[in-house]
């Protein structure tokens, strides 16, 4: 019996050996080097400073020039009033000058006026298109630029023609006025692009 505990007490021995010992293995497979530590831990410090530094640098606020908005550092553009913060002082004052054309600039933009406009002419019978660039009279009358045989057309209808930088329609004493947003024409209407004048039926719609 002697013999028999000595001999279990030497096998748990052995079997709490053997469990120390793998368990020492596991441990040696989980070595780190130091040196590879020491790398890790550098970059993880690195890693947090560099976060910092972006925190720190997006709750930095500036304000703008022009409305006192309070923005972000990094912002180039201001939300409140768009003011540019990365053009130049040269670019800001050559925008001042733009905005503001000179009395030059104001004469030569009057003489870019209206030289031409297309309209197209539609009927039951015929859809064509005509340009002309000063005026265009339309009526019975063979003596008009558009010539429309409707008995319900007066011989002088309408004059369509240019004035500077715009279109008008005038009404030429019809019997049977002709409309634009369906009102008659009497005194001399802006016709716009995509407008459409109505004579007796015969559409005549800008085109530019």
């Amino acid at each position: 019996m002697q013999f028999m505990r000595e001999a279990n007490h030497l096998e748990m021995m052995n079997s709490t050996k053997d469990l120390d010992s793998e368990s020492v293995d596991i441990t040696n497979t989980l070595h780190i080097p130091m040196e590879s530590y020491m790398k890790t831990a550098e970059s993880i410090s690195r890693a947090s400073a560099d976060s910092k530094d972006a925190v720190q640098h997006m709750c930095t606020t500036k304000r703008c020039p022009v409305c006192d908005e309070e923005l972000f550092e990094d912002m180039n553009i201001c939300y409140g009033c768009l003011y540019d913060f990365s053009r130049t002082s040269s670019d800001r004052e050559q925008g001042k000058y733009e905005a503001h054309p000179s009395a030059q600039q104001k004469s030569d933009m009057h003489t870019n006026e209206l030289t031409s406009s297309e309209f197209l002419i539609h009927s039951e019978i015929l859809d064509t298109k005509i340009r002309f660039s000063n005026q265009l009279r339309v009526g019975r009358s063979s003596s008009n630029d558009v010539v429309l045989h409707a008995h319900s057309v007066s011989r002088n209808h309408i004059r369509i023609f240019i004035n500077k930088d715009e279109v008008l329609v005038e009404d030429c004493g019809a019997t049977n006025e002709a409309k634009i947003h369906g009102r008659a024409i009497m005194d001399p209407v802006s016709v716009m692009v995509g407008d459409t004048i109505d004579v007796c039926g015969i559409t005549f719609t800008r085109l530019s």
